[in-house]
């Protein structure tokens, strides 16, 4: 197997991970992940968690398609992509790629953690 473009730690509690790749319309990319992050005291990997308690409040997440927890992207400073532990992304805009904890708006201060992601030109 291929040598990763770039091996990224992302944080929990942090509002997101610069990876330092900038991507272009087109490109695609392969994200795997592992680790264990916190959600508060729910424990869970890059997968993310289902919540039971927080199950309403869905639309709270930065990614709402993404579960809580679950390991997400953004090119640029808006919008976001769920990734978890797998998944392949071609990009139809360009910008710089980040890493995020999929949480809501001002709740990163609970969160510990955090999982390591091998990012693969596809």
């Amino acid at each position: 197997m291929a040598e990763p473009l770039k091996v990224v730690e992302v944080a929990a509690n942090k509002w997101w991970v610069d990876t330092g790749i900038d991507v272009a319309p087109g490109d695609a990319l392969r994200f795997e992940a592992s680790g264990i992050w916190w959600d508060a005291s729910y424990e869970a990997g890059p997968d993310g968690v289902d919540i039971p308690s927080l199950r309403n409040w869905g639309f709270l997440r930065r990614v709402r398609r993404a579960e809580w927890a679950e390991l997400a992207g953004s090119v640029g400073r808006l919008g976001g992509f769920p990734i978890g532990a797998g998944a392949t992304r071609r990009f139809s805009s360009g910008g710089r790629l980040r890493l995020f904890f999929n949480d809501a708006f001002g709740f990163y201060h609970n969160n510990r953690g955090s999982v390591s992601v091998s990012i693969h030109r596809d």
